[in-house]
């Protein structure tokens, strides 16, 4: 993702300095050209073989466990292969494409974002994980309604979230637009759909952890085995006053992390254990 910011804000400072009919036409052809990256797949190793992974959202590491070690660690060590897994902001899917390939036998991943949804969905099929992993292009939040994403970039993989949560580094990219998306909280999906209750929840939501935990219910928590939650610093606080609490009154446990880790996710286990 940062590679991706650095090489069009050089793209951009090279296309200002020419007049505006050159730099439009220039910015056509560059278009034209990356077009063909589209369904273009990137091979992540892994344990349980390549992954075909398209999208900018895969990053530029080659390794599946390069990026964030502890999410791997954790699908790996902790997650069983009867667990129902609700990848939260699943992006491009590479995760539950992972767990899937793991064992699990249902994951559900959630994806408002339209552009980064079809790459999931594309995702799934080139993995042939389509028929265990269910891709839901809607946000889990803390109530049931429609709201706005707040759109920088159509890029598939680009992170978008709701306005007015955005971390600090995805508030310094000019807004290009808004993406109507359908929020729901996790019991007005689960009165739909009572066989997706999960045992298990990823979250990685750039800024909206506030809006997806407060519609975390109590009996929700009850049955859940363990959770990670990647949570920006600017949301740590409020996190460990707020809502760790409410993990350790249903029974989760922090546990603490070997490294290498990313620094940012925490995870939560069922009567706590040993690090991971």
């Amino acid at each position: 993702m940062g590679l991706s910011w650095l090489v069009a804000d050089g793209l951009r400072a090279a296309l200002d300095r020419l007049g505006h009919d050159r730099a439009v036409k220039i910015a056509r052809k560059i278009r034209a050209r990356l077009d063909v990256f589209e369904t273009e797949s990137e091979p992540f190793a892994s344990r349980f073989g390549p992954l075909a992974i398209g999208g900018v959202g895969a990053g530029v590491a080659r390794d599946v466990a390069a990026l964030e070690p502890e999410t791997v660690r954790w699908i790996d060590a902790v997650l069983r292969d009867d667990d129902v897994l609700w990848d939260v902001g699943a992006n491009v899917g590479l995760y539950s494409v992972y767990a899937a390939r793991r064992g699990l036998s249902r994951v559900y991943a959630f994806e408002p974002f339209a552009a980064t949804y079809l790459q999931l969905s594309r995702n799934l099929v080139a993995n042939q994980v389509d028929s265990r992993v269910a891709a839901l292009n809607l946000a889990l939040s803390d109530r049931a309604g429609v709201a706005e994403l707040a759109v920088r970039a159509f890029e598939p993989g680009f992170t978008s979230t709701l306005p007015g949560h955005e971390i600090a580094r995805l508030q310094r990219i000019e807004r290009i637009g808004a993406q109507s998306v359908l929020t729901l909280r996790a019991a007005d999906f689960l009165a739909v759909e009572p066989a997706a209750r999960p045992t298990a929840v990823k979250i990685d939501v750039d800024g909206a952890e506030a809006l997806v935990l407060a519609g975390l219910d109590d009996a929700l928590l009850a049955g859940l085995r363990t959770l990670l939650i990647e949570i920006d610093p600017e949301f740590a606080a409020r996190f460990d006053a707020g809502f760790a609490p409410r993990l350790v009154a249903a029974g989760l446990v922090e546990i603490a992390q070997t490294t290498p880790n990313s620094g940012r996710n925490r995870i939560f286990l069922r009567g706590g254990g040993g690090p991971v």
